[in-house]
């Protein structure tokens, strides 16, 4: 499990997938060890480097998932030490996965009710990371998200319908802040 945090070969989809497995079905003993291993992965700094492969090539819901975890850990608390044209890749991927996928019919209204609520959840997740690099970017560097956003949601109904959950995932997190 331990050659999962050896970054400079490249991270093993295949092994993450297994810990996440051990994690959610092994034993007592898989299970600590897991949660130690993926602990320390999440925790590396250049962990949210390896997202992209992880989120393309990994069959697991539970591992996009956790992937989806580390970019937004990444996101609120590195997010200013990283350079522009990292921050301007993560923005401009994480923008292409959820415009990808919400524009979808299949993905979005997949007739397999199972398929149907794991693909809302992950796409929701995609969303409340999406928000977290709003609410770092936005409104001094991304000037342009509210037209941005209102342009985009022309182009397809599921768009636009996933593009309304964006902004009140931001609206409450903004209220939310606002109020503490």
């Amino acid at each position: 499990m331990e050659r999962l945090l050896y970054f400079e070969q490249g991270v093993d989809v295949a092994l993450l997938d297994d810990i996440n497995k051990k994690l959610n079905f092994g034993n007592a003993q898989e299970r600590v060890q897991a949660q130690a291993v993926l602990t320390q992965f999440r925790d590396h700094p250049d962990s949210w480097v390896t997202v992209d492969k992880i989120l393309d090539s990994s069959c697991s819901t539970e591992t996009k998932y956790f992937a989806l975890q580390v970019l937004e850990q990444a996101i609120k608390f590195r997010w200013k030490i990283l350079p522009e044209t990292q921050r301007e890749g993560i923005k401009k991927f994480l923008l292409n996965v959820v415009m990808t996928l919400s524009q979808d019919p299949l993905f979005v209204q997949n007739p397999d009710p199972n398929v149907a609520r794991r693909n809302k959840l992950y796409l929701n997740k995609l969303d409340l990371v999406l928000v977290a690099l709003i609410k770092q970017e936005w409104p001094h560097k991304w000037q342009t998200f509210i037209p941005d956003i209102v342009n985009i949601s022309k182009t397809s109904e599921y768009l636009c319908e996933n593009n309304m959950n964006i902004l009140k995932l931001l609206s409450e997190e903004i209220f939310e802040f606002g109020s503490a």
